[in-house]
């Protein structure tokens, strides 16, 4: 199976971009609200949740993705600007440049969970989130605070040990929105999460 999204056919795009991508739809290179309200939908959250999500995430941060110092009129995100929705306050899991750091995620879970490091509990998010404040920098606290928020809504649970590992790592590298959503996981992110590059995955020729 080849995939038709330019955010997952294209070897200079990140982590980030690809992670976002389960969210434009209509593949055109701009989430609307309306496209994040469906696939939180899509993700099984409630309708309330859904919209109220949906009105955070492109009021606060469809003009920074923008090319231009203009805004988007209909608050839609640019995917190709996604690096800038990067905030400060946060686990440094993706760089600057958006993309996943294997070698900082394994660091994070390793250091706030407990042995053997499979689950992530509720105070063990808050103890990460609460470390990784910066001085001043309210906007990054609260945007952090959100976004765990809705991870923690919208991840199963494993009983009392908590969310898995693994289903963290989906969050990162896009895989765990299609498993939720009953959709086919993409051929080219299926590789990476099993460790192969992306880059090696474009040479291989599974992507056109």
């Amino acid at each position: 199976m080849t995939s038709t999204h330019p955010c997952a056919t294209s070897p200079a795009n990140t982590s980030l971009k690809r992670h976002i991508a389960f969210f434009d739809i209509n593949s055109d290179g701009k989430i609307s609200p309306l496209e994040t309200f469906t696939g939180m939908r899509q993700l099984n959250a409630g309708l309330a949740f859904s919209a109220f999500t949906a009105a955070g995430i492109h009021l606060t941060l469809s003009w920074f993705t923008q090319p231009t110092i203009l805004p988007d009129p209909l608050f839609r995100i640019n995917v190709e600007g996604a690096e800038r929705m990067i905030h400060g306050s946060d686990t440094g899991i993706y760089d600057k440049a958006g993309k996943f750091s294997l070698e900082r995620f394994n660091g994070i879970l390793n250091m706030f969970t407990a042995p053997p490091h499979t689950h992530i509990k509720f105070w063990e998010i808050v103890k990460m989130l609460n470390a990784d404040r910066n001085p001043f920098d309210l906007f990054g606290v609260l945007g952090a605070m959100a976004e765990w928020f809705t991870v923690c809504t919208l991840l199963p649970k494993d009983g009392v040990e908590g969310i898995k590992r693994e289903d963290i790592k989906g969050i990162y590298d896009g895989t765990i929105f299609y498993r939720i959503a009953g959709r086919k996981i993409p051929e080219e992110l299926q590789d990476e999460r099993e460790g192969n590059s992306y880059a090696d995955v474009v040479k291989r020729g599974k992507v056109d």
